[in-house]
C-alpha cells in the first residue's frame, strides 16, 4: 500500500504520524526530525544574510574597511552555515531512517518503507 507521508500544508512527513502512532520510539524520532527542519528553515535565512553581506561588501564598499569587513563576514557567515547545514541535514535523515527502523523492528508483520519522490506543485 503506498501513502503519501507529506503535506503540502504541515510539517514534512506528518501524514507518516498516523502511521508510526503505534509505536512511540519511532514516533519521537518523527518528531526529532520535523524540529531539525524548523532549524535548517532558520539556517536559510542566515545563509541568504550572509549572501547579502557578501555582496553588499563585494559592490559597495570593496576599498572600504567596512566593504572588506561585510564581505569576510559574509564569506564566513556562508561557509558556516552551508557546513553546519550539510551536517544537520545528513543527521535529521538519519532521524527518519531511525523512525522507520524502530517501527519495523516494532512490528515486523507490517513493515514500512520509504520512497523517495520530487515534484513541482503550483
Amino acid at each position: 500500500k503506498k501513502w503519501n507521508c507529506d503535506s503540502y500544508l504541515g510539517p514534512d512527513a506528518q501524514h507518516l504520524r498516523v502511521v508510526l502512532q503505534e509505536v512511540p520510539s519511532a514516533l519521537e524520532e518523527l518528531d526529532l526530525y520535523q524540529d531539525h527542519l524548523k532549524k535548517i528553515e532558520n539556517l536559510s535565512y542566515l545563509g541568504t544574510l550572509g549572501v547579502a553581506a557578501l555582496l553588499v561588501g563585494f559592490f559597495v564598499g570593496r576599498f572600504s574597511t567596512t566593504g572588506k569587513i561585510f564581505f569576510t563576514g559574509g564569506l564566513g557567515m556562508v561557509a558556516a552555515v552551508g557546513v553546519y547545514g550539510f551536517f544537520l541535514i545528513t543527521r535529521n535523515e538519519n532521524h527518519m531512517v531511525s523512525a522507520v527502523q524502530k517501527y519495523n523492528q516494532a512490528r515486523p508483520e507490517d513493515p514500512i518503507e520509504l520512497q523517495l519522490g520530487t515534484k513541482i506543485h503550483f
